[in-house]
């Protein structure tokens, strides 16, 4: 048995970046990808994989981006879409009133950058710091 070392690659259902699964190969942003599903599971407190979820959706990634698209395009058929409303959809109930909105709204945006299919559209490691900086520093209002 082989003991995991600084080269060893161990992937966990649901974390792995789209292009590792399809490839094998790791490249420099397949980690933000991780980052990204980290970051989802934070804000909605769900699991990466969760199978009751419906098909297609099993995975977080897949899940968030179904849930506020489907949120976006009623928002857009009633009237102008409300930031807080559009990530209200999301975010984990134990999470109200405890966080900034904006700072919220952010944070999800951020994830979703994070969890794009394409590598090359993801944000560096340093900008993703560069942004949880940013969303740090705003204030908190409901």
């Amino acid at each position: 048995m082989a003991i995991p070392g600084p080269s060893t690659v161990i992937s966990k259902l649901g974390f792995a970046a789209p292009e590792y699964i399809a490839t094998g190969h790791l490249y420099m942003k397949s980690d933000v990808y991780s980052f990204g599903v980290v970051l989802l599971e934070m804000i909605t407190g769900q699991h990466a994989m969760d199978t009751r979820r419906p098909e297609g959706r099993t995975n977080i990634v897949d899940w968030a981006k179904s849930q506020l698209i489907r949120r976006k395009k009623k928002m857009l058929f009633f009237g102008q879409p409300n930031k807080k409303k559009l990530i209200n959809t999301i975010i984990d109930d134990d999470m109200t009133s405890k966080y900034s909105s904006e700072a919220a709204y952010e944070a999800v945006q951020l994830a979703m950058k994070c969890t794009r299919s394409d590598p090359v559209t993801r944000p560096s490691m340093t900008q993703v710091v560069e942004a949880l900086e940013t969303i740090k520093a705003i204030p908190f209002q409901l």
